[in-house]
This record gives C-alpha cells, sequence and structure tokens, in this order.
C-alpha cells in the first residue's frame, strides 16, 4: 500500500481481496459509527441481513508476532459452477495451508511456498485443525438460510439486476451443482481438460473453427457431463458451417441434461434458422419465461422465423420493459417491422438501437432496406456500406449494396460488393443469388466470375 498517512513498513500477515473494502472505508475516515450502512430494502446484500462485512482494513497496527493469529478463508468456486467440477475452499493460519478438496492438501508455506510437497496424510492433526475452522457458512452444499434464500429470490425476480449480475459474472454458471464431489472431479486431476478447454478457446479465437471442433469433441468425450464442452463444440461447428452437427451436439447435451440456458437459447435459434420455427419457440419459451431480455430476444427471432410477427413485436416489447435502453431489443425490433412491412417503424427502430449502439451490423443493413422502400436510396447505400464495413462478410447487405448501387450512379462500389458477394456467397443456398450477382458484375465491366473460388 501507499499513500497520504501509510507508514513504510512491513507487515507479514497475508492481505486479502476481503480486506480491500474496509481498507478504502479507513482511508476514507468512514469507520465506526461514520461507516456506511446498507441501503434500506435491498435485499441480497450482506449488511441488509445483519451479516457483518468480512475483512480487516489494512492500515490498522499488525499485531505482535504470535498474538492474534487470524484464520484466512478463501474460495474458488468457478470451476464448479462452469464446469461441474469440485468447489475450492481453504483456509491460512500461521503459515500452514490447507486446501480442502475431495483429494485435500496442506502445506507449510514457511518452508515450501511452491507449495511442492503435500503434509496432509503425514500432519492430520494440523489438517483436521485448520478443516475445523472452514467458517460454516462456506460448507458444501451451503447450509439453508431462509433469511439469505428469500434475499436472493427477491433480488433475482427482478430481471435487470439478474441481467446485471450474469454481466459481472454472477447469478449462476452453465453447470449443474452436486451434492458430493468424487476424486474424479477433483480440479488438480483435471489439469490437462482444463488446459484442451483453453486450446479449444485458442484455435476458435484464431479463425481455425475446424480445429477448434476437432478438439472440442475430445473435450466431450472425456467428460460428458460438463456442459462448457457442448457449448465450445457446437458454437466451432456453427462457426465451421456445420449446421447439423452443431445441432446434434446439442440435443445430446440436452439429452444428458448438460445444456446450460446459453445453449438451450442458442440450440433454438438453430432450429428457427435451419427452418424449424416452431420447435425452437418451444425450446425457447421455458426461458423466455423468466422474463430476462436475451431469452425473449431469442424467442422474438424465432417467433419472427415462424412468421408470427405480432407475437414476435409484443415478446421484444416485453424486453424493452424490462431494459429500455436495450440496442438489441430495438435491433430486433427493426427486422420484425422489415418483415411487416411498416418502414417507417423499422426505420424508427432500426435508428434507436443505431443511437444506443453505432456498431451493429444488422441494424445498418435494415435501416438500408427501411430507406430504400421510403424512397431514400443514397441514405441506403450509405447504410448498407457502414453494415459491410463493419461485418465483410454479411452477404445480405452485400447483396444490397450491389444490387443497388450501380442504379444510383455508384458502379465502383457496386462492383466491390458484387465481387465480394461471389467470394463468399455458398454455392448451393445462394445459387440464383450467385447468378444474378455474375450477371450484374459482367454488366459493369468485371471479371463476372468467382476466379475459380467456390
Amino acid at each position: 500500500l501507499w499513500g497520504p498517512g501509510v507508514p513504510p513498513g512491513r507487515d507479514g500477515r497475508p492481505a486479502r481481496h476481503v480486506d480491500v473494502f474496509p481498507t478504502l472505508l479507513e482511508a476514507a475516515g468512514l469507520t465506526g459509527a461514520r461507516a456506511p450502512a446498507a441501503p434500506p430494502g435491498s435485499p441480497g446484500l450482506p449488511g441488509s441481513l445483519g451479516i457483518s462485512r468480512p475483512g480487516r482494513s489494512l492500515l490498522a497496527a499488525a499485531a505482535p508476532p504470535g498474538e492474534g493469529a487470524e484464520t484466512s478463508y478463501f474460495e474458488a468456486f468457478s470451476a464448479a459452477f462452469n464446469r461441474g467440477w469440485a468447489p475450492l475452499r481453504g483456509v491460512l493460519r500461521q503459515g500452514r495451508k490447507l486446501i480442502a478438496l475431495p483429494l485435500p492438501e496442506l502445506y507449510d508455506l514457511a518452508h515450501d511456498p511452491g507449495e511442492a510437497h503435500n503434509l496432509e496424510s503425514s500432519d492430520r492433526r494440523v489438517a483436521r485443525q485448520l478443516l475445523s475452522r472452514l467458517p460454516r457458512e462456506s460448507a458444501w452444499p451451503p447450509p439453508p438460510s431462509a433469511a439469505r434464500d428469500q434475499a436472493t429470490a427477491a433480488y433475482s425476480a427482478n430481471p435487470r439486476n439478474l441481467r446485471n449480475l450474469r454481466s459481472l459474472g454472477y447469478a449462476g454458471g452453465s453447470a449443474p451443482l452436486a451434492r458430493s464431489y468424487g476424486p474424479d472431479d477433483d480440479p488438480k486431476r483435471l489439469v490437462a481438460l482444463d488446459q484442451r478447454i483453453h486450446a479449444v478457446i485458442d484455435l476458435y479465437q484464431r479463425g481455425r473453427p475446424a480445429e477448434a471442433a476437432a478438439l472440442a469433441r475430445q473435450v466431450v468425450t472425456a467428460r460428458p457431463s460438463m456442459p462448457v464442452g457442448y457449448s465450445l463444440l457446437a458454437e466451432a461447428l456453427l462457426q465451421s458451417g456445420r449446421r447439423e452437427e452443431a445441432l446434434a451436439a446439442m440435443r445430446e447435451a440436452e439429452r444428458r441434461g448438460a445444456a446450460s440456458d446459453d445453449l438451450l437459447c442458442q440450440l433454438g435459434l438453430t432450429l428457427a434458422e435451419a427452418g424449424h420455427p416452431e420447435e425452437g419457440i418451444a425450446v425457447l419459451r421455458p426461458l423466455a419465461a423468466r422474463g430476462e431480455p436475451q431469452m425473449l430476444e431469442a424467442l422474438a427471432q424465432a417467433l419472427s422465423d415462424a412468421g408470427r410477427q405480432q407475437e414476435a413485436a409484443e415478446t421484444l416489447q416485453r424486453a424493452l420493459a424490462v431494459e429500455p435502453d436495450d440496442a438489441a431489443a430495438y435491433e430486433a425490433l427493426g427486422m420484425v417491422e422489415l418483415r411487416r412491412e411498416r418502414w417507417a417503424a423499422a426505420r424508427d427502430s432500426s435508428e434507436r438501437a443505431l443511437k444506443l449502439n453505432d456498431r451493429l451490423p444488422r441494424a445498418w443493413n435494415d435501416l438500408g432496406v427501411a430507406l430504400y422502400q421510403l424512397g431514400l436510396p443514397a441514405a441506403a447505400l450509405d447504410a448498407w456500406q457502414r453494415a459491410v464495413d463493419l461485418d465483410a462478410g454479411m452477404l445480405d447487405a452485400l447483396w444490397n449494396l450491389g444490387t443497388k448501387a450501380a442504379a444510383q450512379g455508384r458502379p465502383e462500389q457496386a462492383r466491390r460488393a458484387l465481387a465480394r458477394f461471389l467470394e463468399q456467397a455458398p454455392a448451393k443456398e445462394r445459387q440464383a443469388d450467385r447468378e444474378t450477382a455474375r450477371r450484374l458484375l459482367q454488366s459493369l465491366g468485371g471479371p463476372g466470375g468467382d476466379g475459380g473460388k467456390q
């Protein structure tokens, strides 16, 4: 620590994340009677449940050696929530560190700071003493608490609260939680699998989805109960254009009870895109019943694909009632209004989305369609150009730009868009469009072919 009023020196006590908040309070002079109370009526906050805030101020004077020995508790539940692995808990006291896992660990940090020599089996007395100092409220599964459950339910009942928590990485994970875990669930036995997961993500981010999919299959085979494996596999397969294989992987996760809400949401959307919107609606409706904007928007997409535009619009209005500044909901509403041929409403919704976030290529494309239908072709071309500048592979925007630019006296812009469309449009699904683009490109003095690329 450094700052005004912080004297030089050393403090050998462990410092923890939970100590940061009380340290800041003391530095600001907000201690004792001046300490801030939890806001009234804020369920879910520790102060409102009568639970003291954890931690100590790091500005307080250190106790003399051997006095006031403190037990520091630590935990890491991310792997439990997101991968279904054993939750990690532990305590640190007088230089000894206990890690409570299915295969427990005990280390003497003074002589083994690298934690290379596990003393749990040779010093069971100390291990039992430290184990007894684990906080009662940290027990797994968590002990019942009516006050905590009531507060959590009240806070989570508001979809906006839940969305905010999830944006910070809280409010549940993708893996079902077990009441007990065995040695095979111990994270230290799963290090190689963890490395493989990170390798899948790395391949995907480097634009190598086929290799990512092959490695993700190995992850699924190694631990078929782990939801994240199926999520990685489905994402890589979709990115590779292998939609049917992705659907099969998501269905298998659903069958095994290993499908996260996000994966079920992707399943519903993919079914709708594959021409099975009613099946997608059946998957998405229970998720949307919770009132979260993300799930409502997915259901609206499937409803729209099913031709149920009025229901789709009403569903998006429900999402906007929860989150009035949700750019994605306005973007989706612009698409629905286009399908209803309500050009001015489509323009307004798309413009509202772009005012909130001007980097939405689909909103720019939909705005272009609406403007063209409203008799504003020059503005439409500019909107389509913005769409392809943001997403060079957006085929609909390339098609709109290429087929309309020539008529507005922009032949070079038309040639670039048509050539790029021909480079990327799949031969089977867009065969008719490809023939039209080829003829237009020839009429504009372009090569009129693919240069051998399919």
